[in-house]
């Protein structure tokens, strides 16, 4: 069993700030010290789809340093509807 602490960082989503937080969050992200924290990184989409991009998007994130921002791609994740509420899969069809 790890010792490090598990830290969910969400990003992306609908909202006009999509871009900035996905800078945002590469930032959180590399500025966790990955010995004491595993990142999940979880994105959303412009349409509202949540997708979970890997561990691999962090660890990208940390080698280009500054200004660097977390990719909205990855497999999907669901239930969720457009707002994150249940009722709607990840690919927006009826649950």
């Amino acid at each position: 069993m790890s010792s490090r602490l598990r830290v969910l960082v969400c990003y992306g989503g609908r909202s006009a700030e999509h871009d900035v937080s996905c800078v945002s969050a590469a930032a959180v992200a590399a500025g966790l010290n990955p010995g004491r924290y595993e990142v999940v990184p979880v994105a959303i989409t412009r349409d509202g789809r949540w997708l979970a991009p890997g561990a691999e998007v962090v660890e990208k994130a940390r080698a280009a340093g500054p200004g660097a921002a977390l990719p909205v791609t990855g497999e999907p994740l669901g239930p969720f509807g457009p707002q994150g509420e249940g009722g709607a899969n990840g690919a927006g069809g009826a649950a």
